[in-house]
């Protein structure tokens, strides 16, 4: 636990200018109705709009910067080995960054709305949104071990993306019907969970089996991160093939209630 919170305190520290400026990008939504020329109610609204707009992509933004570089940017420049050298865990190196690229992501965030929250207490809802530009944090970090290896396997890595992509294409396209479009957003959400899934422990075992090489580091990630994504692929696809096998003798109780108005589907 001690070295995960160095670590992270290290993070913080390093990046902590990021802090100041989410603050005073947070004065900007209030230039944004003197520009216009409104006041009231519509200079309300759209200063609201402009600071979440502005909280947003402090998010997403430094989401996107920091998994890319925290960990891949050291592992590619071999920088990694300072944190191995010392009595750590790859495991509290990898959560310990990722901590602390979270707390810089969503402060910075929090900060950029909190000055046009003192003045609209009713933005406090849209602060809720902003821990979603974490789950970019694991993405954004596997994307750039994959490019910054500049290994031969990227190709392969493109190969079987286009792969599990096409399975799903193929299952949704499958499911067509009217009748059949929540068991599409049902599966596409519980695939996606399963892909983001991966990329977070692909992350993990790729520190643990890379550690300074990031080739290494990459043939990990992409072993885990295929795997998964193929697996929730063959998942999506085998839950179109359930709900399309149903047939007549499936019905509990005969009669019928709705029927849709374009193909054979109906509803009981």
């Amino acid at each position: 636990m001690t070295g995960f919170v160095a670590v992270a305190r290290r993070e913080i520290v390093e990046h902590r200018a990021v802090f100041l400026a989410a603050l005073a990008a947070g004065f900007i939504p209030f230039a944004a109705p003197a520009v216009r020329g409104l006041s009231g109610a519509d200079a309300a609204e759209v200063r609201g709009l402009a600071a979440m707009f502005v909280a947003t992509a402090f998010a997403v933004g430094l989401a996107l910067l920091l998994g890319s570089s925290v960990i891949a940017r050291d592992l590619s420049a071999r920088r990694l080995g300072f944190y191995f050298s010392r009595p750590l865990s790859s495991e509290a190196i990898w959560e310990g960054k990722l901590a602390g690229a979270s707390i810089l992501v969503l402060g910075a965030a929090s900060l950029a709305l909190l000055p046009a929250l003192f003045v609209s207490p009713r933005l406090l809802a849209a602060w809720a949104l902003l821990p979603m530009g974490l789950l970019i944090l694991p993405i954004a970090h596997a994307l750039s071990v994959l490019f910054r290896s500049r290994s031969p396997r990227l190709a392969l890595d493109f190969l079987l993306a286009g792969l599990a992509a096409g399975i799903v294409a193929i299952a949704a396209r499958a499911l067509t019907g009217e009748m059949v479009g929540q068991a599409v957003e049902w599966g596409l959400t519980v695939f996606g969970v399963i892909v983001w899934i991966g990329f977070l422990a692909a992350g993990i075992v790729s520190m643990a089996h890379g550690r300074v090489d990031i080739r290494a580091a990459h043939a990990s990630l992409s072993t885990v991160l295929w795997t998964v994504a193929l697996s929730g692929a063959l998942l999506f696809a085998g839950l179109a093939t359930w709900v399309l096998s149903a047939g007549p003798s499936d019905l509990r109780f005969p009669g019928i209630e709705m029927t849709s108005p374009r193909g054979a589907w109906i509803v009981r």
